[in-house]
């Protein structure tokens, strides 16, 4: 049975997990909610992300806070690629999915997710820098970082910047959402695509942007994967971060990014608690999934949606 300190400690480190789930979770909920795309690969762009992010710190001596920012610059130009060489002929000019739009592209995800699980291994295996278990160094602002009490716990700095900067995203891209032309574009055709049209947007135009901004975020998101594991980043991770993705913006709703951050709280205090009470992870991982059944039996458009 867990003491006192050992519940403060999973609570500490629920909140702490659970907004880098939150983070790495906004990518595919924008584009889940925008344009009705399930990014079955969203697990492995993840993964993408984290490598990259150790690559420029340990092969090009990049500050591992500048490689957040630069996986974000390298998950928009490659959502731009993923847009036009697969997406466009699928759903480009659809202003509503059907069975048949959505079965296209849940297949062109899952074969992409393939092909990147099996791209990280011949990756790794060709180049000097990586390896397929690697660890991002701490060095630049992160260098000799002290850890930090909380409440008793002990914290490592880098983690908490985890913590700030996962809390960063989702304020940043409420803002961006709410009170930009671009955000309220991007709203408008997660609601009605057909009535932006009618309008004079273009609503291929948004659909761009809300992928490109997805994916970046999906990649940046893998960033502060590679930073909050000091013990290491490997492609197992893949089956960490994606299921526990898509039922953290199951509960959220898609779309909604503050639903989607509470919920990976929630889903991360879980998640440490019943493992700091039993000892056992895959009991905590299953815990997440017995309340997303529950959800889903309870309220299946999702916690956040309205009614």
């Amino acid at each position: 049975m867990a003491g006192l300190q050992e519940v403060v400690s999973a609570l500490v480190y629920g909140a702490i997990q659970g907004s880098l789930f939150g983070a790495v979770s906004l990518g595919l909920s924008l584009i889940w909610g925008v344009m009705k795309v399930i990014n079955l690969a969203h697990g492995e762009l993840v993964v993408l992300g984290a490598y990259l992010a150790v690559l420029l710190a340990k092969a090009y001596g990049v500050d591992p806070l500048l490689a957040l920012l630069l996986d974000f610059a390298l998950g928009a130009i490659l959502g731009l690629v993923m847009f036009y060489a697969i997406l466009y002929r699928l759903i480009g000019k659809v202003d509503v999915m059907t069975l048949k739009e959505e079965m296209a592209t849940l297949l062109a995800m899952f074969g992409l997710s393939i092909f990147l699980y099996k791209f990280f291994f011949i990756w790794t295996e060709s180049s000097p820098s990586l390896s397929l278990y690697e660890t991002m160094p701490r060095t630049g602002l992160l260098a000799g970082a002290s850890a930090v009490s909380i409440a008793g716990v002990s914290v490592e700095a880098a983690k908490l910047f985890v913590l700030a900067v996962s809390i960063l995203l989702a304020v940043a891209m409420h803002f961006f959402l709410s009170k930009t032309m671009l955000g309220l574009a991007i709203r408008a055709v997660a609601q009605d695509a057909t009535a932006v049209a009618l309008v004079g947007m273009d609503p291929v135009r948004v659909k761009v942007l809300a992928t490109v901004v997805g994916i970046g975020l999906t990649l940046l998101g893998g960033g502060l994967v590679a930073l909050y594991h000091g013990t290491g980043i490997s492609p197992e991770l893949v089956h960490i971060y994606a299921p526990l993705s898509f039922v953290i913006v199951v509960l959220g709703t898609p779309g909604h990014l503050w639903g989607t951050m509470i919920a990976g709280i929630v889903i991360g205090e879980v998640y440490n608690l019943v493992y700091a009470l039993t000892g056992s992870l895959s009991l905590g991982f299953a815990a997440a999934f017995a309340i997303l059944v529950a959800v889903l039996v309870l309220r299946p458009e999702g916690l956040f949606a309205k009614r």
